[in-house]
């Protein structure tokens, strides 16, 4: 199987959306995900998607970078092979770039996070 690669979405079988971040020449991926925007005084306004951004994006949602999470390539891998992530179309090259922004401004990423996949 191909590695995976910033850009890559993922959809469960709950809903929830995650993007490869960042996908390191170690294997390490940030993995992230969004969320919708019910509260906009509660998100993290760093990278706000809008329909359109993705096919999966109804209305507005945010990138929640506070929830990221560091991963393998094998974790990712044995994911998709078990049936509990599912790929689907992958993020438009300006979407990723304003995701990948998000992840360098945001407070709420671990700065170690943000300087092992230089974001910092």
């Amino acid at each position: 199987m191909a590695a995976f690669r910033a850009g890559n979405v993922f959809n469960n079988s709950l809903g929830h959306v995650h993007v490869v971040v960042v996908a390191d020449e170690h294997g390490d991926i940030l993995l992230t995900n969004w969320s919708s925007v019910k509260n906009p005084a509660m998100c993290d306004n760093s990278c706000i998607l809008q329909a359109g951004d993705h096919p999966l994006i109804r209305h507005a949602s945010y990138m929640f970078y506070a929830k990221s999470r560091v991963v393998t390539q094998q974790w990712l891998q044995a994911r998709v092979a078990e049936g509990n992530l599912v790929q689907v179309a992958d993020l438009r090259a300006d979407v990723l770039q304003r995701v990948v922004d998000g992840a360098r401004s945001t407070p709420r990423l671990y700065s170690g996070t943000k300087s092992r996949f230089h974001l910092d």
